[in-house]
């Protein structure tokens, strides 16, 4: 099948067959609220990339057999991080934290759950990211 997909994992980038129907970031602030005696203490350190999960999910767009191989290969490296962009304007170095592919009803064809921590950001919706 010919990929359709902006979606690009690792340095000889694997291009997903088709994008994600489900995409989701979580980007929590590093920070703790502590109720006292004399009302709340706020500690607030702020937004550090290396804390952005993605999390990718099929949903009825499939991956062939060919990108589930290489991205279960690209998985299968222990401790290895990979470039990632995306349709929406990121460029990161992620570590692949979960992978799972699912047939389906079609031969070849899988659906997945994916997530990604980040591990450096580039890009940030196309604009040059330059925070922690």
């Amino acid at each position: 099948m010919t990929p359709i997909s902006s979606v690009f994992l690792g340095s000889a980038p694997v291009q997903f067959t088709t994008d994600p129907k489900t995409y989701d970031t979580s980007w929590a602030k590093r920070s703790s609220v502590h109720r006292t005696i004399g009302g709340v203490t706020i500690q607030d350190f702020g937004l550090k990339a290396k804390d952005i999960t993605l999390r990718l999910e099929s949903q009825g767009q499939f991956l062939d057999q060919e990108t589930v191989d290489a991205i279960q290969a690209l998985y299968a490296v222990r401790g290895a991080a990979y470039a990632f962009v995306d349709y929406r304007g990121t460029e990161a170095t992620v570590f692949i934290t979960l992978f799972e592919p699912e047939p389906t009803f079609i031969p070849g064809f899988f659906e997945y759950t994916m997530e990604l921590q980040v591990v450096a950001l580039t890009k940030l919706r196309g604009i040059a990211y330059t925070g922690d």
